[in-house]
Parts: C-alpha cells; structure tokens; sequence
C-alpha cells in the first residue's frame, strides 16, 4: 500500500503460502489505476491467518518501506513504469552519471546513449523477471562490451553494480528467483556462466539483501523457498554460502504474523518448508554447519518446534524433518543444545504449548542400535497388548533446573497445560510423585490451612467490642 497525504490506498496485497505448502508459480500483476506518484512509498504485509479487519488489542501487520521484490516503481513525473529492481529514483540519477561512470569519450555522448545507459540496469531486471532468455542474451553482451570501456571501476566491480539494485542490494539473479516462469532455469544458468566467466561467481551468488526487513537473505535462501531443485544444487555445487544467516527483521519477526520465522539458514528453511531432497543435499555438503544458530539461540530443532502448528498435516510433516534431521546428523548433541532462552527443543515444546511435537519427543522409540541412544523410550518387555517401557526423565523431573514438569505447571500460561500433562511418562510421574509424597504434603497443607481458618475466625469472633 502507499500512504500518501494521510491517505491510505490499497495497491497491493501479497499473501505468503504456509510452511510446507509449495508456493503458486504466479506471476504479479501490473496496476493499470492509481499509480504512485510520491517517492516515499510503505508496503504493508497481508499474511494468511491474519484478519484485516482486527481489532486494536491484535498484532498490527507490519509496514516496510520496501517490498522484497515487487514490478511497480514510484516515480516523480506522475507517470507509472513497470519496475522490475525496487531501486531509488536517485539511483537512475546518479549510478548512470558520467561524473560515476565514465566510460569513454564514444560512449558518453549523444542523448540517446546515456538513455540507452540509463536503463540498462532495468532491461536486466525485467528481462529475467520476465524470462526473456534472447533480451538477456543480448544485453549481457552489451554489458560485457560497456565493461570493457568503462576507466573509472575494475571489471568485477562495475558488473556487480549493474547487477545489483543499489537501494536493496538484490541482484538480477534474486529477481530471476523470485519470478519463476519456464525459462528461469535458463535463465540462471546464462547469468552463473556469465559470471563465471567474468570472474564475479563467488560474489554474485553470495551477494546478500542489505535493506534492513530482508537483511542476509542471498539466491540460495531464495531458491529453496521457491522450491527450485535444481538450481539450488547448481548453487551449492558453484560455491554458495550455505551456512549464510537471513536476519532481517522480516525473517525474525516479535510476532507471528510480521513475517516468516524459519532459523536464518538455508538447511532450516529447507526443513521449515517441507524439502527432504534439499535437507539431504544440503547435509551432505561438508560445508553445511548442521549445529548452527541463529539469532535468536535457536538451532535448527528449535525451528521445527517453533514453525509447529495445531494442523495435523503441519505436526506430520515437522515431525517427520525432526527425526529425518537427528538421526542423519552427525551431532549427538543438536537435542540437547540451549537457546538464548535456556531452552533445549524438548523445553521449548513444553513452553509454547505444541503438544504433538512433544508427544513424539518424549516418546521416540529407536530400535537400530547405531541411534538408539537418541530414544527416549525403550520397550523392556511386551506380552499380548501389555508392555512395559522404560523412559528417559532427563530435562523431564524436577530435579533439574527448568525441566518440563516446572514448564508446565509454572511458566506457561497456554491453554493446554492440563493436555500436555496426560503425555507418558509426564502423566506416570506426577502418579508416582502423588502416591509417593504429594498426596501427605496435600493433606498437611489441607489442616495447615483449616486450622489457620479456625484461628482466624475465633479470633475474630471473640475480639473485644471497642463500643463497650
């Protein structure tokens, strides 16, 4: 939306899909009425579960000054333009400018050269938006040939700045991404030869997003939420960054609906989002830091617990990413691990109330004996329908500090507490502390306080009346 004379006029609305849901391959469509005039311009976030219609006590959608990516560009003459980079009209300004970029006498005369040079920028981006693979080719060509010439910026550099929007520091290639058509995986690939070629690889893929919402995001995070196989192995197998961490405030939201919290690393979006084939690719890259946290402490169990919802199908399927991602890794100690919270991803469960995370937590049974020290319930003996389990009280009793039980019972304030305490082994163990102590601590308390009551009331019945 843009916000203009105090007004507010709906533009657009962008809703994301749920984790796990692959998204729609569509396309955005071009406003035809009421196009932005002003430069300033704030994009409010429309996400599914979120009512617009909310009412003051609920979370406010979150306003960016800038769109991750968008096709509709403000500009001063009150004339709309598609707009395939979200850069500043400042850009077009002075990135072009002579005093910038001189780049020889024939190349810098003439109206309609500097035109031509002004918008060469902008043909990149809209061609691989619009999957245009002939209008790229050719002014990939036009671009190498203007590098040549260009005295002011080494080769790299200039490609890179005619790559990357100056404002957001999202590259041709994240564009290319975020508009999925039949002819983006072509297009990338012209792009990564290109850069290949013209010794710019390494930092063309590893560029990253520099506006504050979307910080750190670079086209591997990009190409994984877009679900695009293939092309995210030919960025892995080139040399993409992939322990690189999305902090921008959208990927690290306060509240649930300002954004799309999934752990900052491309192997916990892969895991948020429902991709086991990139989970294993990414896992068996030697360079992937399985035990990685993010910002927030979190590791990547942490993030599975945390995108967990009521759904069945979104239990099922973070249920299954938790066991795939504990058995393959080579870390014993991803469990186990503490966020900044002092939370481990069993505790983490506990706090925010995702009972069916937590029902499989406690009660993970693994028979293979090369894993089987990462159960939590082992199966003694069984006879017909009966069998007795023996389970793992670490983190769960109250003999240590901030253990599930105190969780629970203390310092959560989420409606199914008494849910979660019917779980084995929880509902066993406050059986046998009942039957054990509770039950004599229960009754001398009960006559502690009807004696208390007692005094109380004589007390009060034979105090002196001040009248008489």
């Amino acid at each position: 939306m843009i916000k203009e004379n105090n007004e507010i006029v709906p533009l657009m609305g962008k809703k994301t899909n749920p984790p796990g849901n692959p998204p729609a391959n569509q396309q955005e469509k071009k406003v035809t009425e009421g196009t932005p005039t002003k430069k300033s311009s704030h994009f409010f976030l429309e996400i599914d579960g979120f009512e617009s219609n909310a009412t003051p006590n609920n979370t406010s959608p979150p306003v960016f000054s800038k769109p991750m990516d968008s096709n509709i560009r403000p500009c001063a003459s009150g004339n709309g333009e598609d707009m395939d980079s979200p850069q500043s009209l400042q850009d077009d300004a002075t990135e072009y400018s002579p005093n910038v970029e001189s780049c020889g006498a024939n190349t810098c005369q003439g109206p309609e050269l500097s035109s031509a040079r002004k918008k060469l920028k902008r043909n990149l981006f809209r061609a691989v938006s619009e999957g245009n693979v002939e209008e790229l080719q050719r002014l990939l060509a036009e671009l190498k040939e203007r590098s040549s010439s260009c005295t002011t910026l080494p080769v790299p550099d200039y490609l890179m700045k005619k790559f990357t929007a100056s404002d957001t520091g999202k590259t041709c290639l994240m564009k290319a991404l975020l508009n999925i058509n039949q002819n983006t995986n072509e297009v990338v690939s012209l792009l990564l030869a290109f850069a290949e070629e013209n010794g710019i690889l390494e930092r063309f893929i590893n560029a990253a997003y520099t506006e504050e919402a979307y910080k750190g995001q670079t086209a591997l995070n990009i190409a994984i939420e877009r679900r695009q196989y293939e092309i995210t192995q030919s960025l892995i197998e080139k040399g993409a960054d992939v322990n690189a961490h999305a902090q921008g405030i959208f990927f690290n939201p306060k509240h649930k609906h300002e954004g799309f919290y999934f752990g900052e690393t491309a192997l916990a979006l892969a895991a948020c989002t429902n991709q086991p084939d990139i989970i294993e690719l990414l896992m068996d890259n030697a360079r992937t830091n399985i035990s990685s946290q993010d910002s927030r402490g979190n590791n990547i169990l942490h993030a599975l617990v945390t995108v967990a919802e009521d759904s069945k199908t979104q239990n099922d399927f973070v249920i299954r990413m938790y066991d795939m991602i504990l058995l393959k890794s080579k870390d014993r100690t991803l469990e186990t691990t503490k966020n900044k919270e002092g939370l481990t991803p069993l505790q983490l469960a506990a706090k925010t109330g995702k009972l069916e995370i937590l029902k499989y937590i406690l009660s993970r049974e693994i028979r293979e004996k090369p894993n089987r020290s990462l159960s939590r319930k082992f199966t003694d003996w069984a006879y017909g329908p009966v069998q007795s389990s023996l389970y793992d009280l670490t983190e769960l009793d109250t003999t240590a500090d901030n253990s599930v039980l105190e969780i629970i019972v203390y310092n959560t304030n989420i409606g199914n507490r008494h849910e979660m305490l019917t779980l084995e082994p929880l509902n066993s163990l406050l059986r046998m502390k009942w039957k054990k102590f509770a039950r004599h601590m229960f009754f001398m308390s009960c006559c502690f306080y009807f004696l208390y009551n007692v005094t109380l009331t004589l007390v009060s019945y034979h105090r002196p009346n001040v009248n008489e």
